[in-house]
């Protein structure tokens, strides 16, 4: 039999620059998501600059997921900067997804 349950969705909006001192207050938002939601949508396209402390937010959510069988994803469009900041990280949005690659 199938299940029926509609999955539930929460987008998550980061905006300007999301540096080491916004950290706490993004870290938050993502965990809100992650206990209210069984897929979280990363929205990056109003950040103008990140640092490595909000990089580090998005592998975390990445495993969160993996770890407790919810989904997470990088909404597209990013804007050029971040792309290549995320980039130069070694993350490849087109497989940031939990149950993707790295």
């Amino acid at each position: 039999m199938a299940d029926s349950r509609q999955e539930s969705v929460s987008t998550v909006k980061w905006s300007g620059d999301v540096l080491a001192d916004s950290a706490l207050r993004c870290k938050e938002d993502l965990l809100k998501a992650f206990a209210s939601s069984d897929r979280v949508l990363l929205d990056l396209s109003a950040c103008t600059q990140i640092d490595v402390a909000a990089i580090q937010l998005i592998v975390a959510s990445y495993f969160e997921a993996s770890k407790t069988g919810k989904r997470f994803s990088v909404v597209e469009p990013v804007p050029a900067e971040i792309g290549q900041a995320l980039e130069l990280a070694g993350l490849d949005l087109r497989n940031l997804e939990s149950g993707g690659g790295m």
